[in-house]
């Protein structure tokens, strides 16, 4: 009797345990998919204000991880509704592969914005009014 009692407390504990694991795991990615949303929406403006009116097509190269908390992660451009909650206009919506994690980081841009890439080495392309995502080919 007092090994079922003990068996069945140490099964509770351990799934308690894999719960928490898995919570702060989302947390993780979803504080790793901000920042590296904060950074790449930095570039983005970057790229929209050293376009002007004379600029054609402008091409910026940029290194972002791969994965965040083991995962890959989609970044989708999104031009006018954000699909993100509590993000209006133009935004980046990075969403991890290996749970349900969604970021919404708002852009500043004048340019129309479209494109959606999986995380890594990006290609940032600015063409006649356009910016764009794309992976980087290397």
């Amino acid at each position: 009797m007092t090994i079922a009692i003990t068996a069945i407390l140490i099964s509770g504990l351990m799934f308690g345990a894999g719960s928490l694991l898995e919570g702060e795991k989302d947390r993780s990615a979803g504080q790793s998919l901000e920042t590296i949303g904060e950074g790449l929406s930095g570039e983005i403006s970057s790229v929209d204000r050293l376009a002007d009116e004379e600029t054609e097509t402008l091409r910026v190269t940029v290194d972002h991880p791969q994965r965040v908390s083991g995962s890959q992660y989609t970044i989708d451009l999104e031009d006018g509704d954000c699909s993100a909650p509590l993000v209006d206009g133009q935004c980046l919506v990075l969403t991890s592969h290996g749970g349900d994690v969604e970021v919404g980081v708002p852009v500043n841009a004048s340019a129309d914005l479209e494109g959606s890439v999986t995380g890594g080495t990006l290609v940032i392309e600015y063409d006649e009014g356009t910016i764009s995502l794309e992976g980087d080919p290397r």
